[in-house]
């Protein structure tokens, strides 16, 4: 894995999250994402989609009442492993406007150093996630084993930050 990709999951306050992304010399914060729904859950199936050879990927993030929706165009090579994914950001008036959505970032990166970063932050993440998903939101710990089973699929281990 390379140091070109970092992914953060950033409790900002009970319901609210960041999720800050850096990929090469370009980054952004996905800010002011609530609670209402699952957002790192979302974020790690994201990377899984990715992982696992998915074409594509979307997540949506609730702003109350924008949305961030996280997109990806995914040519990883499942048989080695290898391949890149175009990642964007948009930003719009709900899920359904579309049309109306704007892009406020794009950046390309290694699919598999993408979701090692995304495993790497919720591991980070979990010690404070509560305080995130209050009462009606858990850890998402199976989307986070299935993640760390597809990239040990490839030999891709966890980042070390020892």
């Amino acid at each position: 894995m390379t140091g070109d990709v970092a992914v953060e999951f950033i409790v900002t306050g009970a319901g609210w999250a960041d999720i800050a992304l850096r990929i090469k010399d370009k980054s952004f914060s996905l800010t002011g994402i609530s609670y209402v729904t699952d957002a790192l859950g979302d974020l790690v199936r994201f990377a899984l989609a990715i992982a696992t050879g998915a074409h594509s990927a979307t997540a949506t993030f609730d702003r109350e009442p924008y949305v961030w929706q996280l997109q990806a165009v995914n040519l990883l090579d499942n048989f080695t492993g290898d391949g890149m994914a175009s990642l964007a950001v948009t930003e719009a008036e709900s899920e359904r406007a579309d049309e109306r959505a704007h892009e406020v970032f794009r950046a390309d990166c290694g699919a598999l150093n993408f979701a090692a970063a995304v495993l790497d932050a919720s591991k980070r993440a979990e010690p404070s996630y509560a305080g995130f998903g209050l009462a009606h939101l858990t850890f998402p710990l199976a989307a986070v084993h299935a993640l760390e089973a597809a990239l040990a699929t490839y030999n891709v281990a966890p980042l070390d930050r020892g």
